[in-house]
C-alpha cells in the first residue's frame, strides 16, 4: 500500500510519510513535537528525523513556543503548496485503495489498528 500512495504523491514531490507528517501539520498549525508524536501515534526520535528532513527541504519551520523551551514547528509557505498539491493526489489513491479493499475491510483494519495503538508498550 505504501508504494501505491508514494507512487500517487510523485507529482507532488514526497512521500506518503512526508504527506502524512504535513497534513497532521496543516491541520493542527503550528504544534509542538511531542503533540504531533501523539497525534500521529510516532516516537519521538522517527518523528525528528522525519521532521528534520521536511525543514530541510523548505516545507517545515520550527518556531519557539511561548517559553523558548517547547520546540514547535508550521507549515512554510512552500510545505502548504506542497500539501495543496498532493492532497487530491493522496485523495485520489485513498479512493483506489477503498475500492479494492471494500468499505468493511478497510473499517475492520482501521479498528484493528486503532485497537493495537491502544496496547501498552512492554
Amino acid at each position: 500500500m505504501a508504494r501505491a500512495y508514494d507512487d500517487a504523491l510523485r507529482p507532488a514531490g514526497i512521500k506518503s510519510t512526508q504527506f502524512t507528517l504535513l497534513a497532521a501539520i496543516q491541520h493542527n498549525g503550528t504544534v509542538s513535537i511531542g503533540k504531533l508524536s501523539e497525534i500521529l501515534v510516532i516516537d519521538g526520535t522517527t518523528l525528528t528525523r522525519n521532521l528534520d528532513l521536511l525543514e530541510r527541504r523548505g516545507l517545515i519551520e520550527e518556531v519557539s513556543g511561548k517559553d523558548g523551551r517547547m520546540r514547535l514547528v508550521r507549515l512554510t509557505t512552500v510545505g502548504k503548496t506542497t500539501h495543496d498539491l498532493a492532497f487530491p493526489l493522496w485523495k485520489a489513491a485513498q479512493i483506489n485503495a477503498l475500492s479494492i479493499a471494500g468499505e468493511d475491510d478497510w473499517k475492520q483494519a482501521r479498528s484493528t489498528l486503532s485497537a493495537l495503538e491502544q496496547v501498552p508498550e512492554k
